[in-house]
C-alpha cells in the first residue's frame, strides 16, 4: 500500500480534477428562458430589493412594469439597463392608495397585458420571536405586517384568478 493509502494503481480517480459543477447563474438564465417577452409587475421597483428583482427580470428579457412611488430611482433604474433584452416601465403607483392600483390594473386591462406581480416579502415576519420577560418586544409589528403581506398576496392572487385575468401572483 502506498504512503497516502491508495493501493498504488493508477486507476484511482483520486487526483482527476473535480467536474465543476454548473453556475447557479446558468441554471437561473436557463429557467428564466421561458419567461423572455412576458410582462412583469414589480411593486417597491424603487427600493433595493424591489429593483434588483426588477432588474433581473430585465435583464432575462422581461418586460417589466415598475410600480412605485419614486419616479427619479425607477428612472436610474431603467437608463443604467443598456444593451439588455428586457424593458423597464415605470408606472407611479402608490400601493397605499387603492385608486393608484386601479389605475394600474386598468391600464394593464387596457393592453391586454397578463402578468406577473411579484410582492417582495420577509419571511423573518411569519414567527413571532419570543422577548425575554422584562425587556421590550424588539419587533413591535413587525411579524404581523410581514405576515399580513403573505395573506393579502394570496387572497389577490384568488380574487384574479376568478376574475380570469390570466395574471400570476408570486
Amino acid at each position: 500500500m502506498a504512503a497516502n493509502g491508495s493501493n498504488g494503481n493508477n486507476d484511482s480517480n483520486e487526483n482527476a480534477p473535480a467536474t465543476p459543477a454548473p453556475s447557479v447563474r446558468l441554471d437561473i438564465a436557463d429557467r428564466m428562458k421561458r419567461w423572455h417577452g412576458k410582462v412583469a409587475v414589480v411593486t417597491g421597483a424603487s427600493g433595493a430589493i424591489g429593483g434588483a428583482i426588477a432588474i433581473e427580470l430585465v435583464k432575462a428579457g422581461m418586460i417589466v412594469c415598475a410600480l412605485s412611488r419614486r419616479r427619479d430611482k425607477v428612472e436610474k433604474l431603467r437608463v443604467s439597463l443598456f444593451d439588455v433584452a428586457g424593458t423597464l416601465n415605470y408606472v407611479e403607483c402608490d400601493i397605499t392608495v387603492e385608486d393608484d392600483i386601479k389605475e394600474a390594473v386598468k391600464s394593464m386591462k387596457a393592453r391586454d397585458v397578463k402578468g406577473h406581480i411579484i410582492n417582495v416579502n420577509s419571511i423573518f415576519g411569519h414567527k413571532v420571536h419570543q422577548a425575554v420577560p422584562g425587556t421590550r418586544p424588539l419587533n413591535g409589528m413587525y411579524p404581523a405586517s410581514k405576515y399580513a403581506i403573505t395573506a393579502i398576496t394570496e387572497c389577490i392572487r384568488q380574487e384574479l384568478v376568478y376574475l380570469g385575468t390570466g395574471c400570476k401572483v408570486t
